[in-house]
């Protein structure tokens, strides 16, 4: 693509900021209803159980199985949205998405869900590491971590509506309702989504029109550089520390306090408010602690949170505690996903698919790995040994990755 005057490196000219920022809104509203099914098995888990007979371990393959496929197909998201388009890809994702939500309220067994799950996490992994790579192609390095946080608002809302719906709608309406009103808000944003491809010129923009590289060329071009590993081992355990031991919290709060699964998806919840937080004072946040020192805080904030999960004997620290997980994991994760948009730029999507796979797997192996210590030893352990893994996994990111481009 030739560059006009006032053309930045991305290729996008000044005055087509609000064409971006209103296709950017919409791209925000998908990565809400992704996360929302992404987190939407956590406040179910002792529903799941009770209804198919199961314990609160076996039942977390249904969170084990659609992070595994939706960090596998990842990459193959990225490899089509690099050549026929990141937002016609992340529309196609919703519409599958939507067929697969269905098919979870509609199980009838905990093998049937699983499969459904499977299903919901392949498709819907096309949706926010796409919008991502989008956000990406069209924003200067420069600016990419301010506007990469506010892009996280979406999903961050979605986490926190994904564990509202499962706790409080489960409790009150049945497990399947939830489902449904997932299903509901796909339902809008693929309506929103199809719009802004009919009317903005935006949502098609590329980079360039030279092809992107083969997919095997693009991971091989990755893997052989030591930063671009240290970005993809650093998500992959970040995901399996945060969120394998996140995925018992729910659980946690209904067996240790007898706390009822609405007050405990609601008490989890509190985890997207501080990403939120985060998100709303990013730019004050990164303007004065710099890459590393933000890193260095959310590696702080693991710390005392896990710590007071692990330990507390007070039901009123729950929530503060998945508060502060939240600001923590956003704050090393938003440093990440912007070394992960330079991981390969001429195949950003690739990229950013990649990265995301390892993050995925990462909470997949680490929920699984958990569910056996904890039906026989319960949260402690699992929640102290995240509170000492992350710190260390935070020092891991200043020492290899913050503060330098993956290129």
């Amino acid at each position: 693509m030739t560059l006009l005057p006032g053309d930045d490196e991305t290729g996008a000219r000044p005055d087509d900021a609000a064409l971006r920022a209103r296709a950017i809104v919409f791209l925000s509203i998908a990565a809400f209803a992704s996360a929302a099914t992404t987190r939407i098995c956590d406040a179910l888990l002792p529903m799941l159980a009770h209804d198919f007979r199961a314990t609160v371990g076996e039942a977390a393959i249904v969170i084990a199985a659609y992070s595994a496929t939706y960090g596998l197909l990842q990459p193959a998201f990225g490899f089509f949205g690099d050549r026929v388009g990141k937002y016609p890809m992340v529309l196609a994702s919703c519409l599958l998405t939507l067929a697969a939500t269905l098919g979870c309220a509609l199980a009838g067994s905990l093998e049937g869900l699983t499969m459904a799950r499977l299903a919901a996490g392949a498709s819907a992994a096309g949706i926010v590491p796409l919008g991502l790579a989008w956000i990406g192609d069209v924003t200067p390095y420069a600016d990419r971590q301010a506007a990469i946080a506010r892009y996280m608002s979406g999903p961050v809302l979605g986490f926190i509506a994904g564990l509202a719906l499962g706790g409080v709608i489960g409790e009150a309406l049945g497990w399947r309702a939830a489902f449904h009103a997932i299903a509901m808000v796909y339902a809008v944003v693929i309506v929103g989504l199809w719009f802004q491809l009919r009317a903005n010129p935006a949502a098609g923009h590329s980079v360039a029109d030279a092809p992107a590289p083969r997919f095997l060329a693009a991971l091989t071009s990755i893997l052989s550089r030591a930063q671009a590993r240290a970005v993809l081992i650093a998500v992959f355990l970040e995901g399996a520390f945060c969120f394998g031991a996140l995925a018992y919290v729910t659980a946690m709060l209904h067996t240790r306090f007898g706390m009822g699964f609405g007050a405990a998806g609601l008490t989890l919840a509190a985890f997207g408010l501080g990403g939120l937080a985060y998100s709303l004072a990013a730019r004050r946040i990164i303007d004065r602690l710099g890459e590393r020192g933000v890193v260095l805080a959310g590696g702080g904030l693991f710390l005392i949170a896990f710590a007071i999960l692990a330990a507390t004997p007070v039901v009123a620290l729950a929530p503060l505690a998945c508060f502060l997980v939240g600001g923590g994991f956003y704050c090393m994760h938003n440093v990440l996903q912007v070394n992960a948009t330079q991981l390969a730029p001429a195949a950003r999507a690739t990229g950013v698919g990649i990265f995301a796979t390892c993050l995925f797997l990462g909470q997949s192996a680490g929920a699984a790995l958990a569910a056996p210590v904890f039906d026989r030893h319960g949260a402690t352990p699992v929640f102290a040994t995240s509170a000492l893994a992350l710190p260390l996994i935070a020092a891991f990111i200043v020492y290899r990755v913050a503060g330098r481009s993956a290129q």
